[in-house]
C-alpha cells in the first residue's frame, strides 16, 4: 500500500460489511496503520483488544514520532449520533483529521459522512489519543 493518504485509508481499509456473528453490518476488525520516518509501515488488525489497549498503541506511535497514524473504530450510536458509526482518525505530527461514517446496521448503507467534526463525540474521542 504505497503512499497511503487518509482518503485512501478510508476507501481501501475502512469497510462496512455483513458480520455473521452479529447478524448485522459493521466494521471489524478495527484497523491501525502507523508509518515511521523511514516510510516503514506497521499494520494492526485490532481484534480482541480493549479500548485502553487501542489508546496505548496510538499513543505509543505518536510518542515515538511516527509520521502518519491511521485508525478506524466501529462505535455505537449515542445521544449525539443517531446510528452506529465508524470513527476514522489520521494523526500527522500534531495535525489531526477525522471522519465519522454513520451507517445502517440493517443494510450497511452509509447514511452520513462528517469530516473533521467538532462534535462533542469527536472531540472526546480525539482527546483519548493525544
Amino acid at each position: 500500500m504505497d503512499n497511503i493518504t487518509f482518503d485512501k485509508f478510508k476507501k481501501d481499509i475502512v469497510k462496512i460489511e455483513f458480520l455473521e456473528e452479529h447478524n448485522s453490518y459493521g466494521h471489524h476488525p478495527f484497523q491501525l496503520i502507523a508509518i515511521d520516518a523511514d516510510g516503514k509501515m506497521e499494520m494492526n488488525a485490532l481484534v480482541g483488544v480493549g479500548m485502553q489497549d487501542i489508546i496505548n498503541r496510538v499513543q505509543h506511535y505518536h510518542k515515538n514520532k511516527y509520521k502518519d497514524i491511521f485508525l478506524s473504530m466501529d462505535l455505537p450510536k449515542n445521544t449525539e449520533i443517531e446510528n452506529d458509526f465508524v470513527f476514522a482518525l489520521h494523526i500527522k505530527s500534531q495535525e489531526i483529521s477525522s471522519t465519522m461514517i454513520e451507517y445502517s446496521v440493517e443494510t450497511g448503507e452509509i447514511i452520513n459522512e462528517i469530516e473533521n467534526s467538532m462534535s462533542d463525540t469527536a472531540k472526546t474521542i480525539i482527546t483519548y489519543f493525544m
